[in-house]
Parts: structure tokens; C-alpha cells; sequence
């Protein structure tokens, strides 16, 4: 830990000694620290809770940030592993830039509604494109936001590169308390990806887009968990095209920022050379100017349409997965109760034994007699679409899909418990109440309606196990019809029945 007035240590053993902090962050402080010929800034990187292997990646990192040298960066002087000197923590000694942040330069300008000129627009990216250039000649930032751009009189220079490790801890341990970069992280970051060069140009693209339009690109909604919301907006959100709020925007910057915040890496540039080209100024040809802006139009709106409809797809598939995962932690509830009837029936008997058995796929489970090889088994799925054939006002078949709803609430899972006898109940599970995160089961018992002369020969109580015919029965769950159905509540001594077949 540092305090103002310890000395520190920077190449070749040269002293230093800490001032004042002058500011805070994710990852650690910064620090003035001062000798008789120098005043350096001095960022303290907290390596809390990273592994061996990342400490070794952090120490190299911080070598090789050594070696970046551009007028857009930061310099950095000298890297202190921690181990050095071991009563100090790790940190780099930097140059000191004491013009602000691009970040307050962009707060201000959005307080007095002034939004850049052309002008100051091209040269501030193309600052931050040279910057960027040069360090990813070297190795990845992964921290890349406006608070990380400083003014050193009327020049951008980039600092807090060579902490990627540190990204990666805190992103993994979802301490983003105080961090600014998980609104700048680009989708394939937050699923631990290889580090490339195409994670910070996504990340300059947010920050090119709120220079241009002195706003962030996607809307948020201020829910309860911020985080979750924030990656949302990175994996499925689509940004209007900044020219929408700056009219004055030219169309090669447009497209620019546009092409920096393709949700899949491969659509975006392959490197620096190839965004610094879209500022050049245009080469002269012999080429006849033909007005072509509403085909430009076109073809931005069909190249919209497509990237909203990949994005609808990979949205379709992770709701799905995320599904899957819910309903394998909603099975283990069930598996619990009965676990315990299991339990509860080998300490107190050495005739027979029983045994749980999960699916391959965690989802559901079967209950097996030692003895008698009988069985008794859960199987789960998702809830499906209630599909209507219907008409409309001039006699044509129309489909209408609607969820299917039990006491008005949206049912998510369902599935059946039965042992070899064919006896066995239905369970669903909804979420009661908008707070409900992991929602709640429900035992259907059916029977055959005692006016009912169409029964077959299941025996009663029955599992309904095919989704068209459980969706019926719950549709009609309260009017009287071939089936009677009880709703039961999610207790032990409900399942107790079903294992009395098969001892």
C-alpha cells in the first residue's frame, strides 16, 4: 500500500517520492511522485485473487508496455512487478499529462450541447488511431474508454495499457464496482475470448461514436442489474447510425463507426492501416460523380436489416440457452425432495435399496429398486407455443401463437414424474411475481372424470407426457371434461405413491 510520502522505485533504482493521489480507478490509484528532476504519475495495479499464470502474463505485459513509443501514448518509464520490492505493490511509472480526460472533454461539450466540428472530430480519431496502432503493435489494451485518453496540451495521448490480466480477474470476478470498461467491452471480451486487436477497436468505436454524437450508443434502461443490462446492450443492441444525430457527420467517419461496433469481430477491420484509411482524403479519378445517395441509403438500410436479423438469431439462441440452464437448476429442486425420500427409506431398511440416476443431460433423473429393477422417472423440458388455426374476417387460415398460461402466469418448464406402472403426476413451473428469479413448482394429479366412457387403461393418478395433450388439459384445467385435474402443492408426501409399485 502506498502513502504520501514513501518513496518508491523507478529504473536503475532511481527515488521517487509520492506526493498526492490524483486519481482512482478499477485496477488501482495514480499517485504524483516527484525527484529533483522529474514529477512522474505512479498507477498502483491491484493483482487481488489473479492466479500464477496471469501474474506471469501481467509481468510480461508490463514489459512490453515498456516498449510502446508514439506521441499518442502515454510513455511508460518503468514496470514494478511487485517482487522487486516486496513492500511495495506493483505499478507503472508514467509520464504525467495534466490536461484532463477525454472523458470530462466529452461530458463538458455534452453540458453545453456543443457538438465537434469536422475539423476536431478527424484529428482527435485519427490521434487515438495512431495511439492504438502503436500499442497494439505490442500487445492489447482491453481497457480502452474516454478516461483513459489524457490531453497533454492540445495532443490525445493513451495510458493504462499493459493491464489487460487484470481485465480479465476483474471481468471474471464481476468486481466492476467503479470500472468504466464494461461499457466499452466489446460481446466476444465478456466471454473471454482470445485478446485481438479487433476487442479495442470495438471499444474505440463507442468512443469515436460519442465524440461524433456527444451521446452513448445504446439506450439503457436504468433496471436493477446494471451489469447484466450493460452486456445485453453489447451482444444484441444495434446503435443508430451516429449521421441520425449529427447531420454534419461525413459518411466515411459514419461507416467507420459503424463498421467498429459489428458485434462479430470478423466484420470489423482487420487493423489500424485499414480504419486510418476511411480519413484520408479521397483520391482523385477519372471516375464521372454520379449521384448515387439513395443507393448508398439502400444499401446501408439492407446491411442494418442483416446485422438485425443475425442479431435476433444470436439473441433466439443465448434466451435459449440461458433457458436451459434455468431449467437444470429448476430440476435439481425436484431431485432434492426426492432425494430425500431415497434417503430417508435406505437407513431404515437393508431389504432393497435405491438409487438416483441424472440423464446425461442433467436434465431429469431416475429413481431405480436394487432389487426389483423397477424404476421411477423424471423428465423435463422446456414449455412450447400453443399454436391456434383460426380465420380471419374474410375466411382465411391464420396461425396464432400465444404462451401457454397457468393462473395467468407464463409457464416455463414442464414435465412428468412416473414409475413403471404408469402411474405418475405433471409438474410445471411458473414465476409468481416479477421479482421471482427462480420461480416455483406445481403438481398436477390427474383421473379419469367418473362420467367419462372414452377412458383408456391408464392407471389413475396419470402423467399427461406429450405437450399437446398437457396443454389442452391446463387450458381446461377447471371445466369439467374427460380428465379431472387437481392442482397439488409441491411437497414430499406427494411422490411418496409412486414408489410403492416398484418395491
Amino acid at each position: 500500500m502506498l502513502i504520501l510520502g514513501k518513496t518508491v522505485f523507478g529504473k536503475d533504482r532511481t527515488q521517487y517520492k509520492v506526493e498526492k493521489q490524483i486519481g482512482a480507478g478499477g485496477f488501482g490509484h495514480v499517485f504524483l511522485v516527484k525527484n529533483n528532476e522529474n514529477s512522474l504519475a505512479l498507477k498502483t495495479a491491484n493483482a487481488d485473487g489473479i492466479s500464477a499464470d496471469e501474474y506471469d502474463a501481467l509481468k510480461n505485459e508490463g514489459a512490453l508496455a515498456l516498449s510502446v513509443e508514439h506521441e499518442n501514448v502515454i510513455k511508460v518509464h518503468y514496470f514494478h512487478d511487485g517482487k522487486e520490492h516486496s513492500e511495495l505493490p506493483p505499478y507503472l511509472l508514467m509520464d504525467l499529462a495534466n490536461g484532463g480526460t477525454l472523458k470530462e472533454f466529452i461530458s463538458s461539450r455534452t453540458k453545453s450541447n456543443a457538438l465537434l466540428s469536422e475539423n476536431e472530430l478527424t484529428t482527435f480519431i485519427t490521434q487515438i488511431c495512431n495511439g492504438m496502432k502503436a500499442i497494439n503493435n505490442c500487445l492489447i489494451h482491453r481497457d480502452f474508454h474516454p478516461g483513459n485518453v489524457l490531453f497533454q496540451e492540445n495532443t490525445l495521448k493513451i495510458t493504462d495499457f499493459g493491464l489487460s490480466k487484470l481485465v480479465d480477474t476483474v471481468t471474471r470476478t464481476n468486481t466492476f464496482k467503479g470500472i468504466q470498461h464494461i461499457y466499452y467491452k466489446a460481446p466476444e471480451s465478456w466471454k473471454m475470448h482470445k485478446n485481438t486487436i479487433q476487442m479495442d477497436m470495438y471499444s474505440a468505436g463507442i468512443v469515436f461514436y460519442e465524440l461524433a454524437t456527444l451521446q452513448y450508443p445504446f439506450k439503457l434502461e436504468n433496471q436493477k442489474d446494471k451489469i447484466l443490462e450493460i452486456q445485453e446492450a453489447h451482444f444484441f443492441s444495434v446503435p443508430v447510425e451516429p449521421k441520425s444525430i449529427n447531420r454534419n457527420l461525413p459518411d466515411a467517419l459514419n461507416e467507420l463507426i459503424m463498421r467498429l461496433l459489428k458485434k462479430r469481430p470478423n466484420d470489423r477491420p482487420k487493423n489500424w492501416q485499414e480504419v486510418l484509411s476511411y480519413l484520408s482524403e479521397p483520391v482523385e479519378n477519372s471516375t464521372r460523380q454520379i449521384d448515387v445517395g439513395n443507393l448508398v441509403a439502400r444499401a446501408r438500410a439492407t446491411d442494418q436489416a442483416i446485422e438485425d436479423s443475425k442479431i435476433k438469431e444470436e439473441r433466439s439462441k443465448n434466451e435459449h440457452e440461458q433457458k436451459i440452464k434455468s431449467l437444470k437448476l429448476a430440476s435439481s429442486t425436484i431431485k432434492e425432495i426426492i432425494s430425500e425420500i431415497v434417503a430417508a427409506f435406505n437407513s431404515q431398511t437393508q431389504v432393497d435399496k435405491l438409487s438416483i440416476h441424472d440423464f446425461q443431460n442433467n436434465i431429469g433423473f431416475s429413481v431405480q429398486a436394487e432389487k426389483t429393477g423397477r424404476s421411477v422417472t423424471c423428465s423435463l423440458g422446456l414449455a412450447e407455443n400453443v399454436i391456434h388455426q383460426e380465420q380471419d374476417t374474410f375466411g382465411r387460415e391464420i396461425q396464432r401463437t400465444e404462451t401457454l398460461k397457468f393462473n395467468g402466469q407464463d409457464i416455463q418448464f414442464w414435465g412428468c414424474i412416473q414409475n413403471d406402472a404408469g402411474q405418475g403426476l405433471n409438474l410445471l413451473l411458473t414465476f409468481d411475481d416479477k421479482d421471482d428469479l427462480y420461480g416455483s413448482w406445481k403438481i398436477l394429479r390427474h383421473k379419469w372424470n367418473a362420467l367419462n366412457s372414452r377412458r383408456d387403461n391408464r392407471p389413475e393418478p396419470f402423467p399427461l407426457t406429450e405437450w399437446s395433450e398437457f396443454a389442452h388439459q391446463v387450458a381446461v384445467i377447471r371445466a369439467l371434461g374427460l380428465i379431472d385435474t387437481e392442482i397439488r402443492p409441491f411437497e414430499l408426501e406427494q411422490f411418496k405413491f409412486l414408489f410403492e409399485e416398484i418395491l
